[in-house]
C-alpha cells in the first residue's frame, strides 16, 4: 500500500514548529490544570474515594477529559484544516488528484494523518492522570482508560470535520472557523432542546447530540449507540469531504 502522503503529512504537519510550540503550551496547560485539581481533590474527598470510584471519576477524572475535549473543539480545526487548505491555496489540489493515488486513498491518508496529529496530543495529555495512578489503586484503571478512548474517537470525529471544512475553503482561517462553528453546532443542539424546550417529543434529539455520547461513555458505560453514534458523524463528513474531492476532480 502507497502511504507516501500519509508520511509526508505527518513529515510536514506534525513537527512543524507552530504545532510543536502549540502542543507543548496546551501540555503544560493541562499538566498545571489536572495537579492543582489532583491537589484540590485530595483534600475534599478523601472520604469519597475511600467509599468508591465514582467520584474520583466524576470529580477529577471527567473533568479533565471534558476539558481535552474542549481543546481539541477548538484547535483541531487548526491542525487539520490545513492539510487541504494548503493544497487549495497553493493551487496544488488538481495535480494531487492526478496523481496516482484515488480520491478515496488521498482523502483516508490525509484524515489519519490528521487523527494521529490529535492522537499524538491526546497521548501527551493522557500522561498526566496516569501518573496519578501511583495515588490510587488499579481498580480505577477501566475508568481512566475509557476516558482515553473516549477521547481517541472523539478526536476522529473533529478530524473529519476539519478535513471537511479544509476542502471547502482555500483559507485556513476560513476553514478553521468554520469547523469550531460546526463542532459547537453539534453541542448546542442537544443543549438547547434539553434546557430551552420543554416538550416531551424533542427528547430524542438527545440521541443526536454529541454531549450525551460522550458523557455515557466518559463514566466507563460502553455503549454501543454511543459507539455508532460517533462512528457514524465521522463516516459522514468523511463521505461530505469525498464529495467535494470528487467535484474538484470532474471540474
Amino acid at each position: 500500500m502507497n502511504l507516501t502522503l500519509f508520511k509526508k503529512e505527518i513529515r510536514l504537519n506534525l513537527f512543524r514548529p507552530s504545532s510543536l510550540f502549540i502542543t507543548a503550551c496546551l501540555s503544560l496547560y493541562l499538566g498545571v490544570q489536572y495537579f492543582y485539581q489532583l491537589g484540590h481533590f485530595s483534600k475534599l474527598t478523601q472520604d469519597a474515594v475511600a467509599s468508591g470510584g465514582s467520584s474520583l471519576l466524576e470529580n477529577l477524572w471527567a473533568p479533565y477529559f471534558g476539558q481535552l475535549n474542549m481543546i481539541l473543539m477548538f484547535t483541531s480545526p487548526f491542525f487539520v484544516a490545513r492539510l487541504f487548505a494548503e493544497e487549495k491555496r497553493q493551487d496544488a489540489m488538481l495535480s494531487l488528484l492526478a496523481s496516482p493515488l484515488s480520491s478515496l486513498s488521498m482523502l483516508m491518508q490525509k484524515f489519519f494523518a490528521g487523527w494521529c496529529i490529535l492522537l499524538l496530543f491526546c497521548a501527551v495529555a493522557f500522561v498526566f492522570p496516569l501518573t496519578s495512578l501511583v495515588f490510587f489503586p488499579e481498580v480505577y484503571l477501566p475508568e481512566l482508560f475509557m476516558g482515553l478512548f473516549t477521547i481517541c474517537l472523539v478526536s476522529g470525529v473533529y478530524s473529519a470535520i476539519s478535513l471537511f471544512c479544509g476542502a471547502l475553503f482555500e483559507s485556513l482561517m476560513l476553514g478553521g472557523v468554520f469547523s469550531i462553528v460546526v463542532n459547537l453546532s453539534l453541542w448546542s443542539l442537544g443543549i438547547i432542546f434539553r434546557d430551552l424546550i420543554t416538550f416531551k417529543r424533542a427528547e430524542w434529539v438527545e440521541e443526536f447530540w454529541i454531549g450525551k455520547h460522550l458523557t455515557e461513555l466518559l463514566v466507563a458505560k460502553l455503549s454501543l449507540s454511543s459507539l455508532y453514534f460517533f462512528s457514524a458523524l465521522t463516516f459522514l463528513f468523511l463521505f461530505l469531504s469525498y464529495q467535494i474531492l470528487d467535484e474538484v476532480e470532474r471540474g
